[in-house]
């Protein structure tokens, strides 16, 4: 890079990926809670796929922000519509179902 373009005083101060900016702004171990949590969410969703249509539809949302947040970082209006679904994601999780 230096070669081609020369020594320039750039600073970029965000990684286009959500999980290595958390892990380098906040720490490894807020990375691992945060994964943690949102596989718990996951894991309980998919679990109750076939007997609530709701669950389908939240673990595909979680799933699809998982996704592009490997390529971009988090904006506010995705970060709060994320969050509320992820909340909704975990009441169904530890709701008592009514099929069991």
């Amino acid at each position: 890079y230096r070669q081609t373009y020369g020594y320039l005083k750039l600073y970029f101060e965000k990684i286009h990926n959500e999980y290595m900016h958390m892990a380098f702004t906040m720490g490894f171990p807020i990375l691992i809670m945060y994964i943690s949590l949102v596989s718990k969410i996951l894991l309980g969703l998919l679990s109750r796929i076939k007997i609530d249509p709701i669950s389908q539809v939240i673990f595909c949302c979680i799933t699809g922000y998982l996704i592009q947040a490997i390529f971009n970082l988090s904006m506010l209006p995705n970060a709060i519509l994320f969050w509320a679904i992820l909340g909704i994601g975990f009441k169904i999780v530890m709701s008592p179902s009514e099929n069991h």
